[in-house]
């Protein structure tokens, strides 16, 4: 949760400037992308992670 140099992983409430995001949808360069080596998340997978930034990353 503290992040990177680039800023925090995961903005509680806001989904599209988590960094997390960002790599899961694979809209960072393909080094960075998440899971690494490994084929994208399902949307399924990737929406309820959304979701669960949206409602504020509890219980984290």
């Amino acid at each position: 949760m503290k992040g990177t140099k680039f800023g925090p992983m995961v903005i509680a409430g806001d989904p599209d400037s988590s960094n997390l995001m960002w790599l899961l949808d694979w809209r960072a360069s393909p080094e960075l992308r998440m899971p690494h080596g490994k084929k994208q998340l399902s949307i399924c997978d990737r929406t309820a992670i959304r979701r669960w930034i949206m409602e504020g990353a509890r219980n984290n």
